[in-house]
């Protein structure tokens, strides 16, 4: 059969008119040259393996086989680069499979929680064992009735002084552990999150090491039920599972001591300062704001580029139009590029201070703890939603080839957990609004607030004022936009605490208020903050750069950033008269001109992320352009419906009852 093709790849010929050189993009991306050659070398390896490489036969197969095939991937993935390796680079293979791999719970929180919370005398004991791999572990808090609300976990250990141990139970079925990843079927130890009680009396949830499988056998223990979900929307390659405990003894030792001890006489101790624990934990959010923008930027990839691929109806001349000539088609895909390099930008902010933080606590200062929080919670939670509903448009702007999972969009339900664990997107944003109101009451107070709510230290007088840009050149100033975002940060705190004290002004409880009355207000002006932290970090990022060319190209994203997040919610903009009609009418005719001034870009932006064919898993984002070829290969000769005899036998057994 012959394919349409001409002599040149599109994507040749829009490579070669970008406005910017994209070797000096890359570094900004990746750290530099070297580590960018290295990202290519590590993706050559995977690509080139016959074990690790992506086979689209896999697609097709059963959840088992699936899971079998996943499993021998993390064989040769520990062989050839070693799984410990990965826990001190950000786990870069969650990027390099189109499924969930194996080993993110045991190396991403098994490991680190017996780190971090472990006193020496266990971490020497069990760090050894789980980095050898002799025993694998999850992390056990989910339960089947609770989720975010960590307090209210029913799991239970009571401390059984005759035996100096532990007695753990699960007291009812809502009590079962749930979701736990690697559960299911690999796991034989657990940290388990459990009420500690001692003498009747509840000291909150602690953390126990919990061996749930006999290590020869891989027999579930005495009192141990244990198993798997069942299938899920995505990440079937990863066994989540359920633990329940009837009578499970484990020793004193086993209740992770870093900052509680538990006597032999049964007393409760807190010891050294718990909140150097929680800086540590801190690097698991952070990870997931890092790799927001590595999943985005690969569905981007794919989108850009099979927009430029893509041919639909004929223009003037009667030619036919590539889709990313379509104004519609680029307000779909190029706001989501902006979005990519400012969660990318922030995301190296972020790492940045969790370190810092993490420096500062082992010394003893925890002045940067809140602000950190505030911060990882709501980024979070926004960026996370981002790549999520922003890979679902991409999607859709893909027409009916995105819903083919020979598109690399079967990716977006294994990331879609995202904005789920780690904690659930509403309650962390609400957690960025409860810091919001406590610098805004410390404000009131005469108190001074940190550099991070600078912008609410004047907000009585700020409050009051007006947008005073008037043409069309005064709103792609860069300080113009910063102040609508500043503008809106500030209005929407302050409406949200107006919002609380009108609830408590109808009777309404403080809590009630929060509850029934502000929650929208407060979501709000949380997200409203972190738009204005990630346009500050973006901004602070372009000023660096040094490539004329490139500082263009990143100040026109920077620009169009800003200008989404202003049209995306301009309610609070409008109702206080901080900007009138006019001036969102000037601002809606920017973005259209932005949009238009980077579609020759947007290839380059994209590609600059350098990820390879075999990482990306998909026909529609070849590099090549090679579309339809790929399509039809892989339709024919890596699917096992079209196999010979195939059609037969399931017509026979068809025709059998009919």
């Amino acid at each position: 059969m012959s394919l349409k093709q001409s002599s040149i790849s599109p994507l040749e010929l829009e490579r070669s008119s970008l406005s910017f050189p994209i070797n000096e993009l890359i570094p900004l991306i990746h750290g530099s040259h070297s580590a960018a050659q290295e990202f290519i070398s590590y993706q050559k390896t995977i690509a080139e393996d016959p074990v690790l490489r992506f086979n689209p036969e896999m697609l097709g197969e059963s959840r088992v086989d699936r899971f079998n095939m996943m499993c021998k991937k993390a064989v040769r993935y520990n062989e050839l680069f070693d799984l410990n390796c990965e826990r001190k680079k950000q786990f870069r293979c969650v990027q390099q499979f189109p499924e969930v791999t194996f080993g993110g719970l045991h190396q991403g929180m098994f490991i680190p929680t017996i780190l971090n919370l472990g006193n020496e005398e266990q971490v020497a004991k069990w760090l050894p064992l789980a980095e050898s791999n002799r025993i694998l572990g999850c992390y056990a808090q989910t339960e089947l009735g609770h989720g975010s609300d960590v307090q209210s976990l029913e799991t239970e250990a009571v401390f059984d002084l005759k035996t100096d141990s532990f007695i753990i139970n699960s007291p009812s079925l809502s009590a079962t552990k749930w979701w736990i990843g690697e559960l299911g079927v690999v796991a034989n130890y657990t940290v388990t999150m459990a009420q500690l009680i001692l003498n009747g009396k509840k000291y909150g949830p602690q953390a126990f090491l919990v061996p749930i499988r006999d290590l020869n056998t891989h027999e579930p223990l005495l009192g141990i039920t244990v198993g798997d979900i069942g299938p899920k929307l995505g990440y079937n390659t990863k066994d989540n599972g359920f633990l329940r405990f009837n009578n499970v003894s484990i020793p004193r030792e086993n209740l992770l001591a870093r900052y509680v001890k538990v006597s032999k006489s049964g007393e409760f101790k807190r010891v050294g300062n718990e909140k150097i624990g929680y800086a540590t934990m801190m690097g698991v959010r952070a990870n997931i704001i890092l790799n927001a923008a590595s999943y985005l930027a690969k569905f981007l990839t794919i989108g850009v580029r099979y927009s430029l691929v893509r041919t639909q109806f004929k223009d003037e001349r009667g030619l036919e139009m590539k889709t990313l000539d379509y104004q519609l088609q680029q307000e779909k895909l190029i706001p989501l590029i902006a979005d990519n390099y400012a969660i990318l930008f922030a995301s190296k902010r972020i790492t940045a201070l969790t370190r810092k933080n993490m420096e500062n606590a082992k010394i003893g200062d925890f002045s940067l703890m809140q602000d950190l929080h505030a911060i990882l919670s709501g980024c979070k939670a926004v960026y996370t939603w981002i790549v999520l509903f922003g890979g679902e448009k991409i999607r859709q702007a893909c027409g009916g080839h995105g819903y083919s999972l020979y598109s690399g969009f079967g990716a977006l339900q294994e990331y879609a957990p995202n904005a789920t664990y780690e904690g659930e997107n509403t309650v962390m944003l609400l957690q960025t609004s409860r810091y919001l109101m406590k610098n805004l009451k410390k404000v009131d107070d005469g108190k001074t607030v940190s550099d991070f709510v600078g912008y609410l230290r004047d907000y009585n007088e700020e409050i009051k004022s007006i947008c005073l840009a008037k043409e069309e050149i005064e709103f792609h100033d860069q300080e113009v936009l910063r102040k609508i975002l500043r503008y809106d940060a500030i209005f929407k705190v302050f409406e949200a605490r107006q919002k609380l004290m009108d609830g408590v002004s109808k009777d309404l409880s403080g809590k009630d208020s929060w509850d029934k009355h502000a929650g929208i207000d407060l979501v709000e002006s949380a997200m409203a903050h972190i738009n204005y932290f990630t346009f500050l970090t973006f901004a602070d990022e372009v000023a660096k750069v040094s490539n004329e060319k490139v500082k263009a190209v990143l100040l026109r994203l920077l620009n169009l950033f800003a200008v989404n997040r202003i049209l995306e919610k301009p309610k609070g903009l409008f109702e206080s008269g901080y900007l009138n009609v006019e001036q969102f009418r000037i601002l809606r005719n920017i973005k259209n001109e932005l949009l238009k001034s980077l579609r020759n870009d947007a290839l380059g932006l994209v590609e600059a992320f350098l990820f390879s064919d075999n990482a990306l898993a998909s026909a529609l984002g070849q590099s090549d352009g090679k579309v339809y070829e790929t399509l039809w290969d892989w339709m024919k000769n890596k699917n096992k419906m079209n196999e010979p005899g195939v059609h037969k036998k399931l017509m026979k057994q068809l025709r059998s009852g009919l």
